[in-house]
């Protein structure tokens, strides 16, 4: 019995946590590159989140296959800082 008693007492200390949006530090974004003979250079950066912007990406990839015919392109995934966090955010 008295289990049971701790394990409600700790899920309604969770449940306000749950309440609580945390803003994450970075932010996912993918990036169409090129490599122009020694290494790989960043072209076009999109928010894979927005659905118009991913079919500009692909819409972009395939554009320059089509005009930069014998150069590779590759889309990667890469995380950068969110402009929307900040540290005041951080509960001490």
């Amino acid at each position: 019995m008295k289990r049971f008693v701790l394990i409600e007492k700790k899920t309604n200390l969770l449940k306000g946590i749950d309440n609580m949006a945390k803003t994450p530090k970075t932010k996912l974004v993918k990036v169409l590159q090129g490599n122009y003979g020694c290494e790989w250079e960043d072209l076009c950066q999109y928010d894979p989140k927005d659905d118009n912007q991913m079919k500009e990406l692909r819409d972009d990839k395939k554009a320059y296959k089509e005009n930069e015919v014998g150069v590779p392109h590759r889309v990667i995934e890469r995380r950068i800082p969110n402009p929307e966090y900040k540290k005041e955010n951080i509960e001490r």
